[in-house]
């Protein structure tokens, strides 16, 4: 068995980088051991640590990157307590105890990846997170936890849309499901939207989706109404993020354009591994 070593806050340098790099043969992370270190930004942990203790991490305000390794087996209560700026967070398999409150108030946090084999308490670990946070399983037998779809989608529109070409250049881009509803009566069986539908739609659609009465810069994301009278009351984000509800003239067309590009992409989604939202977010920021 590996000799038990470590790692305290007396091991920091007093001159202390951003980004830390925790020496290898270190076994355990200990209580506290980068409390309170408002600085660093980024913390690699070496595949010799078994475990991270108790508030390891905890106030590390502007830490947004950490990776934590395979050989961690155990994270301690509050080990990330108030890292209000990281956004991601894996957990490999072999962790097999997860503190309550290991993640108390990182408001920021936006995608987790946890074993889906892992029996966890997520009201108590993630408490103080954001509480659209959503947990599912993915291709590979683990549990995600992201934002809610449509938040995260509304949150990137013009993200989205100002990196049109480089999307519909890469299929598993293009591809990428985007699970918000329409509410159009008479339609038929739903066909979930993907990222290149949207794109294509407010790129070519020969009826305004992209600029409001006042010539202010929109995005139609959801249609709903009915085909046949033409009302509607469709629902609009503007760059701010921002959002409101519009009745949009030559609704049939629209529509009908919208729910083409659907079953285009619907058709051709076999075989392509498409990305996730907050992966192609990740990508072309």
């Amino acid at each position: 068995m590996n000799e038990l070593k470590i790692f305290t806050s007396d091991d920091i340098p007093s001159v202390f980088p951003n980004e830390f790099v925790i020496p290898d043969g270190f076994t355990e992370i200990g209580e506290e051991a980068f409390a309170g270190f408002c600085t660093i930004t980024k913390i690699v942990i070496p595949n010799t640590v078994r475990k991270i203790s108790k508030s390891a991490f905890e106030d590390c305000t502007n830490l947004t990157a950490i990776e934590i390794p395979d050989s961690v087996t155990v994270i301690g209560e509050s080990a990330f307590d108030y890292c209000v700026n990281l956004e991601s967070i894996v957990i490999p398999n072999s962790v097999v105890s997860l503190g309550k409150k290991a993640f108390y108030g990182c408001k920021k946090l936006a995608n987790v990846v946890l074993p889906k084999t892992f029996t966890f308490d997520k009201e108590s670990v993630f408490e103080g997170c954001n509480p659209k946070l959503n947990y599912y399983a993915d291709s590979e037998e683990r549990v995600i936890c992201t934002l809610d779809s449509q938040e995260l989608f509304l949150k990137n529109a013009f993200l989205f849309y100002n990196n049109a070409d480089r999307i519909l250049a890469d299929s598993k881009m293009s591809h990428a499901i985007v699970d918000i509803k329409s509410g159009i009566s008479m339609i038929g069986e739903f066909i979930p939207p993907t990222l290149g539908a949207y794109i294509e739609w407010w790129l070519n659609c020969p009826y305004n989706i992209t600029k409001d009465k006042d010539g202010k810069s929109m995005l139609v994301y959801s249609v709903a109404g009915s085909i046949l009278s033409g009302y509607n009351e469709s629902k609009i984000v503007y760059p701010d993020g921002s959002l409101s509800q519009v009745n949009l003239p030559n609704f049939h067309g629209i529509c009908k354009m919208f729910g083409a590009l659907c079953r285009k992409y619907n058709d051709s989604r076999v075989g392509i591994e498409a990305y996730t939202l907050q992966e192609v977010v990740d990508l072309i920021k």
